[in-house]
């Protein structure tokens, strides 16, 4: 699986899972059962996210898993490279 389509699907079922959640607070009267089934649902979005950062969001180059941070990066924080170009990081060298 490509890096940046699992990125797409960590944001969607992340976003999905928040929806369920406010959603279920919204219905919780009276033991309703809209709001037990949001709730659920809340619960399959999150872990469906756990799976795909763990399973899915790894350098596509170099291999190894991008756990932290893994929304915002733009460069692999092991290889250095680009993640959706594999070009290498252009910086400043140390002394």
């Amino acid at each position: 699986m490509k890096f940046e389509t699992a990125k797409n699907l960590v944001k969607g079922f992340l976003i999905a899972g928040i929806v369920c959640c406010v959603a279920a607070m919204l219905t919780n009267t009276n033991g309703s059962i809209a709001s037990y089934y949001l709730g659920m649902g809340a619960i399959g979005c999150i872990i469906m996210c756990l799976f795909f950062v763990v399973a899915g969001l790894k350098c596509p180059w170099c291999g190894k898993r991008i756990i932290r941070r893994c929304l915002v990066l733009k460069v692999c924080p092991y290889c250095h490279r680009d993640l959706t170009t594999g070009e290498k990081k252009k910086g400043k060298k140390s002394k």
